[in-house]
């Protein structure tokens, strides 16, 4: 999940494996279920302000075992 703090209400999300934004993921929290090996990757989200102030996530390291 992302929080952002400031900005102008209300937020769109756009969530990303790598630089391939992720279909049907448009909310705060990523959700993904039946995650596979294929799913491991670099995620990071991308969030836009009501006035198009944008604001990216750091990358995260997703693992499946």
């Amino acid at each position: 999940s992302v929080v952002v703090q400031g900005g102008t209400e209300p937020y769109t999300y756009v969530w990303k494996k790598g630089s391939s934004t992720i279909s049907g993921q448009t909310s705060a929290t990523f959700n993904k279920a039946s995650a596979v090996s294929g799913d491991a990757g670099v995620y990071s989200c991308v969030a836009t302000d009501a006035d198009g102030t944008v604001i990216t996530s750091a990358d995260h390291t997703v693992t499946i075992s």
